[in-house]
């Protein structure tokens, strides 16, 4: 009995499973390789030994008949005979082309597909393993450095503070605070029984009757002469008998059938129609043999047939769309298992942050937060969409700054938690709103707008005077 491969473990099972894009490429190449590639091979090794079965068997009982039907013309059994051997003949080379095509159509695609999707496995493992390593690299030697030249900075900025209270001097801009990197995220790349001939035996050969005489023999014929009557007369009669035995051969075959002849005859027709009724037996049983044998092969051609329909209808039933759906909804889970946990940004005076806003170029702020083309941070976007609902009708907006406090603690709230912030309509000032937004664009690492401030302010004044001249021509014109 064959063994059967080891049980899977169940989905359910999270903790035993394991996790990343890594096993699910693994799991995905062994069911191509051990289950469709595996039965496609297989599927095409027992064709090959079978159609090198029918080809040996056609040979062998062709050389058979050729022997035994050299002698004479064949019967109709015999031709229809014939004609059902050759057709094993036929059905191995319809197997052989289809081995052929199922290697083609359907072996030799799925092969390049695993080929193909093991590269993909390495490339993203490569890639797993130098971005865990980098992750490595920063955390355990960067982020320490990092963090202590921070602390160092934040206590100088506190003594600073302190000492200004206790002694009353001249203000002095506070050092602005360096925030440090530290999200690093990387993208994954994304098979008879040889039928025995009845023999017929033919008729013995008739051996030639002995011939016995009716009478005892005549003795010896004594050649001295006699003068006894009784023996002349004793002569005289076999000469009689003699001379009509010589008559009966002149006569042709009365001298058979009276010497037992007759015996002979039928003992010849006797086996004759006997040979004749096991040949006609012998032509019955084999008309009801082929009549079977050819009545169940279609039989089994009309079932394949029926189990082939079925298998088209299922596999027609086939959705990829509902598949890559299911998968991509597992992609997620499978690369947050294999993302490690993000290092917070850790704030002087607000502690763990969750997101790295301000200070943080827009380029690293689209890659960590995935952001698709065209797609704004949530910063701007929440900041204008609060200022057009209640700042429009604000004398000085965008002009006018909020209370410092206020921007600073809305600089903290957002950083602790971008995804669920939202403004509060009745506490948040709409000009610290425009205040922050200000902020945030004037501490980006680079300017939205990349051409100096001379060439924007002469743009604009180049477009005022067009507008004006425009309106002169209309005037002067009308």
């Amino acid at each position: 009995m064959d063994a059967l491969p080891p049980s899977r473990p169940s989905t359910s099972d999270s903790s035993s499973s394991p996790q990343g894009p890594i096993p699910l490429f693994d799991a995905h190449l062994r069911i191509l390789s051990d289950s469709y590639i595996s039965f496609f091979q297989e599927r095409k090794r027992i064709e090959e030994t079978y159609v090198e079965s029918l080809l040996k068997l056609h040979r062998k009982i062709k050389s058979f008949d050729t022997y035994l039907d050299d002698r004479g013309e064949l019967n109709s059994t015999r031709t229809a005979w014939n004609e059902v051997r050759d057709s094993v003949e036929r059905e191995a080379q319809a197997r052989e082309a289809f081995c052929s095509t199922l290697y083609t159509d359907v072996i030799s695609p799925l092969i390049t597909l695993k080929e193909t999707q093991d590269r993909t496995r390495k490339r993203i493992k490569e890639d797993l393993k130098d971005s865990g390593a980098a992750y490595n690299e920063y955390a355990e030697n960067m982020l320490p450095k990092l963090k202590s030249r921070y602390n160092k900075k934040f206590s100088e900025v506190e003594e600073q503070k302190r000492a200004a209270a206790i002694i009353p001097t001249t203000p002095l801009p506070t050092p602005s605070l360096d925030a440090n990197q530290h999200h690093h995220l990387s993208n994954s790349r994304s098979n008879p029984v040889i039928p025995s001939r009845p023999t017929v035996t033919g008729p013995q050969p008739l051996r030639a009757l002995d011939r016995r005489p009716s009478g005892s023999g005549p003795t010896g014929r004594n050649r001295s002469p006699s003068s006894s009557t009784a023996f002349s007369d004793l002569a005289h009669q076999g000469k009689k008998q003699l001379n009509q035995l010589i008559g009966f051969l002149d006569k042709g075959g009365a001298v058979k059938e009276s010497l037992g002849g007759g015996r002979e005859n039928q003992a010849l027709r006797t086996v004759r129609t006997k040979r004749e009724a096991d040949e006609a037996e012998l032509s019955m049983v084999v008309k009801k043999a082929l009549e079977r044998y050819t009545d169940n092969m279609t039989a089994t051609s009309t079932t394949q047939t029926q189990l082939s329909s079925h298998a088209r209808a299922q596999v027609d039933k086939i959705s990829h769309e509902k598949d890559v759906a299911k998968l991509k909804a597992y992609i997620p889970r499978s690369l947050a298992s294999a993302i490690p946990e993000p290092i917070l940004y850790q704030h002087g005076v607000v502690g763990s942050c969750n997101d790295l806003i301000f200070g943080f170029s827009l380029v690293d702020y689209a890659t960590a937060k995935g952001l698709q083309d065209g797609e704004t941070p949530k910063i701007i976007r929440i900041c204008i969409q609060e200022i057009d609902r209640r700042g429009l009708e604000s004398e000085g907006i965008y002009r006018v700054s909020g209370r410092h406090a206020i921007v600073q603690a809305l600089q903290h709230t957002i950083e602790k938690d971008e995804e669920n912030f939202e403004f509060n309509r009745h506490k948040d000032d709409v000009y610290a709103v425009a205040s922050l937004l200000k902020l945030y664009l004037r501490e980006l690492p680079e300017p939205v707008f990349k051409f100096p401030l001379q060439e924007r302010i002469q743009h604009t004044e180049d477009r005022g005077m067009s507008g004006k001249t425009t309106i002169l021509r209309v005037l002067t014109c009308g």
